[in-house]
């Protein structure tokens, strides 16, 4: 075994490398951008809506299938409406009555010179909200919504990638969906990831949708997630007072000397130096064809939170043990061999939308990604399993990696032209990607609907082929789970894969009951 002393050199090593290669690259492609971005506002005039940010321009890159945040949305009515008008009408005022609020949505990406831009008012209302497919025979049910949205992701928005979002809407309830004699439309809304982050998508859908409460919901929600509460700490005096403020510069001089000296080279080694994963849910290339399904549970929201208390450890622990369970249950499922761990990507925010009810929500991606590998569940008992977890999380996600993991993606690479990030970048080695977006209570819309179920479907990003997306709204836990048919082309054993999540958190639930 090589001794830690070697790989903190290796490390330093790497990150010294690192930076020294990166700096001078984002400095030359830097100039040259500019000259683009000129060139292009000397040939479009006032149409020129400007290059999309920095932060946007990674989400280009090539692979079998563009990359959605696809979000399935249940409208419950207690009565037949048409949803459809509904809809366009919201967008056609919200969206398109302020077309410089929004420029993305309104306006109509472009390509020039390795870049992507977009074009002021080149999008039309009647382009982005359209009908959802009704099956011609059999019935409009869940389980053919699953295969539509599918489809859905599967498929371009236009054949040239110019429009970046839309709208399905149901005109027909779903069959067999409410016991109480109510009716429930589905809406299927895809954006291209270059146009925000999950949690800005959130916000949005509340803006457009909900009414006045909802407003003051996003605004706490967010307020909460960004200021959490404060603990209010009696005075130290004298020794004890000073050693606490040592310590406090020990650990201040101790986290600067990591994020400068040795989180770049982290983030290189656990992504791009990775040995690439072995497994039944890994594959060298995939086909873009789609298998999504989803999956809820009202009383899981709380046992995560239980479980949490009970265990010490953090809700994404828990999360991760599950899904990690869930994996394996699969591979076991199937006579596949289990491997020791699997490797994935875990999204981050670090910081959260705009929150001014007044004005417009601000599109912007302000996404992180953190590369870690979770234990299989090869034990009989499921709480050592989450104890391995949490110790193996809490080993691997530094906070200094995800700072420069967001600084790397909202300021460097949006100036390396889309080709070159295509050859160097992409997560080839990893099995997973995992989501977790914040959610709250059940939001009130127009004419008396209620959003009833908010379904977050993760995209597979470059060289990953099975995406979990998770989101807590109105008490329940929510999962969707999104798998290339490279994979498998059996919808219900991925059915079962969402199932097990669930599962695995009830068992975690009387296990950590029994072990108070």
């Amino acid at each position: 075994m090589t001794s830690p002393q070697l790989n903190l050199l290796k490390t330093l090593f790497i990150n010294i490398v690192g930076w020294i290669v990166l700096l001078p690259v984002v400095a030359i492609f830097a100039v040259y951008r500019k000259i683009v971005d000129i060139k292009l506002r000397m040939i479009h005039g006032e149409l020129y809506g400007g290059l999309f940010n920095l932060n946007d321009t990674i989400f280009f890159w090539t692979d079998v299938t563009s990359i959605y945040l696809t979000t399935v949305l249940y409208i419950k009515s207690k009565r037949e409406i048409d949803l459809l008008s509904n809809v366009q009408n919201v967008i056609r005022k919200q969206i398109f009555g302020n077309p410089d609020a929004y420029p993305k949505l309104t306006g109509t990406k472009c390509s020039f010179g390795g870049y992507a831009y977009w074009k002021k008012y080149g999008c039309q209302p009647d382009s982005v909200v359209q009908s959802l497919k009704l099956p011609k025979n059999g019935k409009f049910n869940e389980e053919y919504l699953k295969k539509a949205t599918a489809e859905i992701i599967e498929t371009k928005i236009d054949n040239n990638d110019a429009v970046l979002w839309n709208f399905y809407i149901s005109e027909k309830p779903l069959e067999d969906f409410s016991s109480d004699g109510s009716f429930c439309y589905p809406i299927v809304a895809r954006f291209h990831h270059s146009i925000a982050d999950g949690t800005s998508l959130v916000a949005l859908f509340i803006r457009l949708f909900g009414d006045s409460t909802a407003q003051n919901y996003t605004e706490e929600l967010f307020k909460k997630l960004i200021k959490p509460p404060i603990a209010h700490h009696h005075h130290k005096m004298g020794i004890e007072s000073l050693a606490t403020l040592v310590k406090k510069i020990i650990r201040t001089i101790h986290f600067a000397l990591d994020l400068v000296c040795f989180a770049f080279g982290r983030l290189i080694q656990n992504s791009q130096l990775r040995v690439h994963d072995v497994n039944g849910l890994h594959r060298t290339s995939y086909s873009g064809e789609k298998i999504t399904v989803w999956a809820d549970e009202s009383d899981c929201l709380m046992m995560v939170k239980k479980i949490r208390e009970r265990t010490k450890s953090k809700f994404t622990c828990v999360i991760s043990t599950a899904v990690s369970a869930s994996m394996t249950d699969y591979l076991k499922r199937n006579k596949l061999p289990v491997p020791e761990q699997t490797s994935g990507v875990m999204a981050l925010l670090l910081h959260f939308p705009s929150i001014d009810p007044i004005k417009p929500v601000v599109l912007e991606n302000k996404a992180a990604g953190l590369c870690y590998s979770l234990p299989c569940h090869t034990s009989n008992n499921i709480l050592d399993f989450l104890r391995n977890v949490t110790a193996s999380m809490n080993e691997q996600l530094k906070y200094t990696d995800a700072i420069i993991s967001s600084l790397l993606l909202r300021y460097a690479m949006g100036f390396v032209p889309v080709k070159f990030i295509d050859n160097y970048l992409g997560f080839d080695a990893q099995t997973f990607l995992l989501t977790n977006i914040p959610g709250g209570s059940r939001i009130e819309m127009f004419d008396g609907c209620i959003l009833e179920k908010v379904v977050p479907v993760a995209p597979n990003v470059k060289g990953i082929g099975i995406s979990f997306g998770i989101i807590s709204y109105d008490n329940k836990l929510q999962i969707g789970v999104t798998v290339d048919k490279a994979i498998t082309t059996n919808q219900e054993e991925v059915q079962k894969i969402a199932n097990d999540f669930f599962r695995n958190i009830r068992l975690l639930d009387v296990a950590s009951k029994n072990s108070c």
